[in-house]
């Protein structure tokens, strides 16, 4: 039987969670465009992640 993906990568092979500390070197200056978007674009993958996963969670 073929072992179960989410998002394309086989359950087993997903590491456990991690929590990632802030560091000073990935601080965002917000007060530019630039800024704003990367943090804009970093909400929208996790938000997007979290549903792969939710989805994958409710199928068991």
């Amino acid at each position: 039987m073929k072992s179960r993906t989410i998002g394309g990568i086989a359950i087993e092979n997903i590491p456990p969670r991690v929590k990632i500390l802030p560091s000073p070197e990935k601080a965002i200056d917000m007060s530019t465009e630039e800024g704003r978007q990367r943090v804009l674009d970093a909400i929208r993958r996790t938000i997007s992640t979290h549903r792969v996963a939710i989805r994958a969670l409710a199928k068991r």
